[in-house]
Parts: C-alpha cells; structure tokens; sequence
C-alpha cells in the first residue's frame, strides 16, 4: 500500500470563501455583530477560538463581551 501526503486546502482547492461563509454563520447563530469577509481573512490560519476572540465574540468564551 502506498500513502500520499498533500495539501488540500490552497493547493489543490481554495476553501477560503466557505470559511468565511460558516464564520459569518456562527456569528450570526449566536447574535453576535457580523465580521467582515476582510477581518476574516486576517485572522485566518490560526486557531479558531484565537481568530473567533480577535472578530469579537469574547462572549462565547467568557459569557460577556469585554465592550
């Protein structure tokens, strides 16, 4: 048996849109102010519960926005 190791996601498909789209979804399902696709994508690579606290929705980790 053979394996092959790749890098789907920007080689070989670009999901960048859909993560925005489910980004702006979770914000929306939780009442919380909408993100921009831009604000988005400078947060992106790094890990959601970073990127999510840095787009604003601090309540979601700690039960209170800190504004």
């Amino acid at each position: 048996m053979e394996n092959y190791i790749f890098d789907f996601d920007g080689t070989l498909a670009d999901s960048g849109q859909a993560a925005v789209l489910a980004t702006q979804s979770a914000f929306k399902e939780f009442n919380l102010a909408t993100p921009t696709t831009s604000q988005i994508e400078y947060y992106m690579g790094i890990p959601i519960e970073v990127s999510f606290k840095k787009n604003g929705a601090w309540s979601l980790f700690f039960g209170t926005s800190i504004f």
